[in-house]
């Protein structure tokens, strides 16, 4: 995929531009804190990992099964 591709540019862009930790200092449902667990994308051959936040009382990482994780 080249990039002058006017879309291929634009998501890399995009994705560049989150790859910055973000400032969430709640969860917007609950209130707790929430803890950055990194996820890794991948597209046009580069590779990004982003800190995701994720809610500890929402979304305990104890109710997913492991081999559905």
């Amino acid at each position: 995929m080249a990039m002058d591709n006017p879309i291929h540019r634009a998501i890399t862009d995009f994705v560049d531009s989150v790859t910055t930790p973000l400032s969430t200092l709640s969860c917007p449902d609950c209130g707790s804190p929430p803890e950055y667990r990194n996820c890794v994308f991948s597209y046009g051959g580069q590779t990004w990992e982003i800190p995701f936040p994720i809610c500890p009382e929402c979304n305990p990482i104890a109710h997913v099964r492991t081999h559905c994780a």
